[in-house]
């Protein structure tokens, strides 16, 4: 994250707290917390070793390509952060992606959610939503707004697959990813009771 920020060429005060909001959202104990922002800081460093990093982190995971999306969302968040995704930050991100063997596809599907997700579509989804709101629900699905109703259930029946924590407990997953899971499962839940209702509303 800290190599990310860096890469326009400074950090700005919106990046660090974004990588605070992770660390909290991790639940990190003082000890891990302390540990996460010494390494994003000697992600900053001129020095870093980004592919020899990123080895280690493709050999931990194994097959766990669950782990390396949610590592990726968070890339993306740090890229992000101060409201722009800078060339250089984008560059970085595509040389994540060839490194541990993530499709550069599956990150644009992953930053279309994620600016969907960013989007104004708050509120209840019991609630009338404007179209916009609705346009970026569909987007967190990643499907079409003239999707068929069996194309949108497989889509949220694959992403909550993906995502849903019971599952990847079983899987292995850290921890500290759990709250992080939890989070997007309540996203794709929110996303497909929002296009549900507003069919039902038509």
């Amino acid at each position: 994250m800290g190599h990310t920020a860096k890469a326009d060429g400074h950090v700005t005060l919106q990046e660090i707290q974004a990588a605070e909001q992770i660390f909290d959202h991790m639940n990190f104990q003082p000890d891990q917390r302390n540990a996460a922002i010494e390494l994003f800081n000697k992600g900053k460093q001129k020095d870093f070793n980004l592919d020899e990093v990123l080895a280690q982190f493709k050999k931990e995971c194994g097959r766990k390509i669950t782990l390396i999306q949610m590592f990726m969302q968070i890339q993306l968040q740090a890229a992000y952060a101060d409201g722009s995704k800078h060339p250089a930050e984008d560059k970085i991100l595509k040389d994540i992606c060839k490194v541990l063997g993530y499709p550069v596809s599956m990150l644009s599907q992953l930053e279309a959610m994620l600016y969907a997700q960013n989007r104004n579509y708050s509120g209840s989804p019991n609630q009338p939503s404007s179209r916009s709101q609705i346009g970026n629900a569909y987007s967190v699905l990643g499907v079409k707004q003239n999707a068929a109703d069996a194309e949108i259930k497989k889509a949220y029946r694959r992403l909550m697959n993906q995502h849903h924590p019971d599952k990847l407990i079983s899987k292995g997953l850290p921890e500290a990813m759990i709250q992080v899971a939890t989070d997007k499962s309540r996203q794709i839940q929110k996303a497909y009771e929002m296009i549900k209702n507003f069919k039902k509303a038509k």
